[in-house]
């Protein structure tokens, strides 16, 4: 099934930014432990690439190293983050090297050091970089796709045909866009959007998420366009004659703040808030947990929506949106925001 894309606005005024609540608001403490996880990871960067000269390969070990223990540190403690290995599809076949991944809580204990992980047992895949490149992002969608077709195809909600069971991110210290944060950030974004969709096919294949510590987290957000059941925001997104819609994803940034401005650890808050939510949609027993941690952040951001076929839905499902909308639970499968 292939689900072409239209072209989303190619300036600036393409980018939508909603309301921040949280500027009015007293401080988390939660957030207060998001800021110091962005000290800390630039302070490992600082002190790895003092020797990354010496030795590269021990330098990314340790930048591997520190990913992992961040998400043992941070994602529902049952889960176990492991570095190192391969993904075995059901059929035999291994993925890649993946970097970090982490695995289900009834993972075989006899399994976890074998280095091969059974596809069925992973919930998240991630590629960790210490300088992320652009030249870096068209290999990692490659791999992205890959890596996310060994989980097995799943129909009949638009989440399951939206959404794969394992996700996939990117984990990096730092970068090489240009200098002003500012600058850096939108054009992350842009060579993010032309490596992955000169390459995809479907909403499912795209990066869950791609964190750089120092910049910005750009979370994949994935939502439901099917006329006549569209938002105002979303109808400009599909041609003028397209009377029927499709889903619709969007990169949402959540940067740093500048210097004049007090950071509440934006980065980390929307990696570590958007692996969880992801999470608790797949088990619903961490539902409360997400809930709790998205209100009490208030991760916001700025993005650029994309406009897919209603091709990426099967026929049972694209008619059920058409005939009855969506749901007003929040996590259920057939919820207006997906993921």
């Amino acid at each position: 099934m292939v689900a072409s894309r239209y072209s989303p606005p190619e300036s600036r005024n393409g980018l939508y930014m909603p309301t921040s609540a949280h500027e009015q608001l007293k401080e988390h403490d939660l957030a207060a432990f998001m800021r110091s996880l962005q000290d800390q990871m630039s302070n490992e960067y600082a002190r790895i690439q003092s020797r990354v000269g010496e030795d590269p390969g021990t330098a990314g070990d340790q930048g591997e190293e520190n990913w992992a223990t961040l998400l043992r540190n941070w994602l529902p403690a049952t889960y176990p983050v492991v570095t190192k290995g391969r993904i075995l599809g059901a059929s035999g076949e291994a993925s890649p090297q993946v970097d970090v991944l982490v695995l289900r809580p009834d993972y075989p204990l006899h399994l976890r050091d074998k280095k091969t992980y059974l596809a069925g047992g992973v919930v998240a895949a991630f590629e960790c970089k210490l300088t992320l490149r652009p030249a870096h992002l068209p290999k990692i969608v490659e791999s992205c796709k890959s890596i996310k077709s060994m989980s097995e195809t799943r129909t009949g909600t638009p989440y399951r045909e939206l959404q794969r069971e394992i996700a996939f991110g990117v984990l990096a210290h730092s970068h090489t866009w240009s200098a002003g944060e500012d600058t850096a950030y939108f054009r992350l974004l842009e060579s993010l959007e032309n490596a992955i969709f000169d390459r995809v096919e479907h909403p499912w294949q795209i990066p869950d998420v791609v964190c750089v510590a120092d910049l910005v987290t750009c979370v994949a957000t994935k939502s439901l366009a099917v006329f006549p059941h569209v938002n105002d925001d979303h109808r400009e997104l599909f041609e003028a004659d397209d009377r029927v819609g499709g889903p619709v994803t969007c990169y949402m940034m959540s940067r740093n703040l500048d210097a004049t401005q007090r950071s509440r650890g934006e980065v980390m808050s929307a990696l570590v808030e958007h692996l969880t939510r992801l999470m608790a949609k797949e088990n619903a027993a961490l539902r409360t947990y997400a809930t709790y941690f998205q209100r009490s952040l208030f991760v916001g951001g700025l993005g650029r929506s994309v406009g897919w076929s209603s091709d990426a839905f099967s026929p049972p499902v694209l008619e059920r949106i058409q005939r009855e909308g969506y749901s007003d639970d929040l996590w259920s499968d057939w919820a207006e925001y997906v993921v």
